[in-house]
């Protein structure tokens, strides 16, 4: 018996040698690659793996249907998202791909689901400083922004990311939730230009005693809001003050949107600091959830197929000008158009640099600023100023009527002038196409009005 049981034994580790020793061989002569069989092992293995990753979607897709909160949902999403991203680096199996990529768009372009009962925890990762709630307000935002507003919601993400070179910096100098990059979305569309029917101005809606307030100018030349730099600044600064005066962010965002006497005066009046239970303006309890529900989306974007991948980024180089110049003779310096200089200094209210005392940093597409400065030694300086000097105390008056200049322009390049004093008056081609519009009167205007 033990020696038929060694027999077996023996038998037993041949078979397995010559197992062993064959499977070296075959990994030693690459015989399949020279003449594949139609079924080779290679294939079977990939076709399982396919296979495994196609039945993996289909679960996951039973699992989004059944999914009873959005932290599910979200995951599943980006789940599929991966495994269809695998599938497609595969050069064959175009079918099965076709099929996944359909399945995945159903999956990505449907309505979220929630449970009518709310549940207190994060959807957005542990290191976010906001605790965003699972609610009924929040997924109506989302599902109107994917559904309704889809195409608009991908280009304002465009143009996050176009500024994010200079918003997200700002928001650590300040140690500020990164999260707020999403807030300009909610504000402008990342649009340093937009303006508000109430007058607010800028990447982050600014208005103009708050800008005044934080350090922003705003006069005949320059509109700091519109600054995607400087209006970030002072946003960053003036959420952090919010923050520290409610000590929670959503008051603090629903302040930044109705002032913060309005949302101390109700904290008071309603006896709460509860934010999702205070009866506040329409648009005010509408500003915090729209907040939220971009910030998800931006933040998943890979997982609602959201494709941002296709954007400009706003870099530039600054160079001091010293005179006012027109965009056209910049533009023509640095082989680019005007309407990209005037694209990338948004804050200048006119087609050329102002003229201040001690000039102007005008920004210019990235790489370009010493075929400006040779422009400039070229440049007859003296042919944009014209120096007078003051006789009488009225003489800033007399020049603005004499040379067709608002007063107001040369009261600013010349504060309190003194007697002798030698004061500044622009005269270049620049100016002259500024102050020199065709301005009618109210009477011409009411005319035509009637005429048509």
């Amino acid at each position: 018996m033990g020696i038929e049981m060694r027999k077996w034994n023996f038998f037993i580790l041949a078979i397995i040698f010559l197992l062993n020793s064959c499977g070296k061989e075959y990994q030693s002569i690459p015989v399949i690659k020279q003449n594949p069989l139609p079924i080779s092992f290679e294939i079977r293995q990939e076709q399982y793996r396919v296979e495994r990753m196609s039945d993996e979607i289909i679960y996951l897709y039973r699992d989004y249907e059944t999914a009873d909160n959005l932290n599910d949902l979200l995951l599943v999403r980006i789940f599929i998202y991966k495994l269809k991203s695998e599938l497609e680096k595969d050069d064959e199996h175009s079918i099965l791909k076709e099929k996944i990529a359909a399945k995945f768009k159903e999956i990505s372009e449907r309505k979220l689901m929630l449970p009518s009962k709310q549940i207190n925890s994060s959807i957005i990762p542990s290191n976010s400083s906001f605790i965003i709630p699972r609610n009924k307000i929040i997924e109506k935002e989302m599902n109107r922004w994917l559904n309704k507003s889809r195409n608009t919601l991908i280009n304002w993400l465009k143009r996050k990311n176009k500024f994010a070179g200079i918003v997200l910096p700002l928001l650590r100098k300040h140690q500020v939730p990164e999260e707020l990059i999403y807030l300009p979305i909610v504000e402008s569309g990342y649009r340093p230009k937009a303006l508000s029917r109430a007058g607010a101005y800028g990447l982050w809606q600014f208005m103009p005693g708050t800008a005044k307030s934080h350090g922003l100018k705003k006069n005949f030349w320059v509109d700091e809001r519109a600054c995607p730099y400087k209006s970030t600044e002072a946003a960053c600064k003036f959420l952090k003050t919010l923050y520290r005066i409610f000590n929670s962010w959503e008051l603090a965002l629903a302040s930044y949107n109705a002032g913060s006497g309005y949302i101390s005066n109700q904290i008071k009046k309603q006896n709460s600091r509860d934010f999702w239970q205070m009866d506040l303006y329409k648009e005010t309890s509408s500003f915090v959830p729209r907040f939220y529900a971009i910030t998800i989306l931006g933040e998943y974007k890979e997982a609602f197929n959201l494709d941002i991948n296709d954007y400009k980024d706003f870099k530039y180089d600054s160079l001091l000008i010293n005179s006012p110049l027109d965009f056209t003779y910049i533009a023509d310096a640095c082989n680019t158009t005007s309407e990209e200089i005037s694209e990338l200094n948004p804050e200048l209210n006119h087609s050329c640099t102002p003229p201040f005392r001690n000039g102007y940093y005008v920004k210019i597409p990235h790489g370009k600023a010493d075929d400006l400065r040779r422009f400039l030694l070229k440049l007859d300086k003296d042919k944009w100023w014209l120096g007078k000097k003051v006789i009488y105390k009225n003489s800033l008056s007399v020049f603005a009527r004499k040379y067709k200049i608002p007063l107001k322009v040369l009261e600013e390049l010349n504060p309190n002038p003194s007697k002798g004093d030698k004061i500044l008056i622009p005269v270049g081609k620049s100016f002259k196409k500024i102050t020199t519009k065709k301005r009618t009167s109210p009477k011409k205007n009411k005319k035509k009005r009637k005429s048509r």
